[in-house]
């Protein structure tokens, strides 16, 4: 079923109608649909100060502490409650799914239910599911993971003269395949269960 107030685009971002995918959306299309928020971290003047840095306060989350789809809030830098109220953007929350896009480009994690506070830097974009009955953070997941996402941001990450880089402003241009809900959750299922045993098959040590 098509969600409501979405147009279909087609696989370059741009609006298409006759596509064979009827189900591709882009990303500032689903934003606007209120199906799905994108942001990254503050830049300029709101972003943390060298001395804002602390041992113990809000996690600062680069492209480095994402790792095998988890996010390492142990290892991440910690900012403090000052620099913390000063952010007005990348404010993550759990159930978020994070994408490292400068950089690193194409890391993805999903935050846990219990995750501390945190913040994504100018590294990190967070994916936020707005409605579930549209689109399921298991399957937002496991597309950002997907050859056809990561050719997107692949075609996007050297356009720049920096290190690899994908925008936000080129996220938004993204598009996303969104099958019926009850697809997206068997998807997210079966290879969520795929993602354990790897995960649970690395964490092995014998004696």
């Amino acid at each position: 079923m098509k969600p409501v107030g979405l147009k279909q685009s087609s696989a370059n971002g741009s609006k298409d109608s006759s596509v064979a995918d009827s189900r591709r959306y882009s990303v500032g299309d689903l934003e606007a649909a209120g199906v799905l928020l994108v942001q990254d971290g503050n830049h300029g003047n709101d972003r943390p100060r060298p001395d804002e840095f602390v041992s113990e306060g809000v996690a600062f989350v680069r492209a480095a502490d994402i790792r095998h789809g988890r996010v390492d809030f142990v290892a991440a830098s910690k900012i403090n409650e000052v620099a913390r109220q000063r952010i007005r953007k990348g404010v993550g929350r759990p159930g978020d799914v994070l994408l490292s896009h400068k950089g690193t480009v194409g890391r993805v994690a999903m935050v846990p239910m219990d995750a501390p506070p945190f913040v994504c830097s100018p590294q990190t974009t967070f994916w936020r599911a707005l409605d579930e009955s549209r689109l399921d953070r298991g399957f937002l997941k496991c597309f950002l993971e997907s050859p056809d996402f990561v050719a997107q941001l692949d075609s996007r990450k050297g356009e720049t003269d920096m290190a690899p880089y994908v925008s936000l402003t080129e996220q938004r241009r993204l598009t996303v395949v969104l099958p019926p809900l009850h697809e997206q959750q068997a998807i997210a299922a079966v290879l969520g269960a795929l993602d354990d045993k790897i995960e649970g098959a690395s964490d092995f040590r014998v004696g």
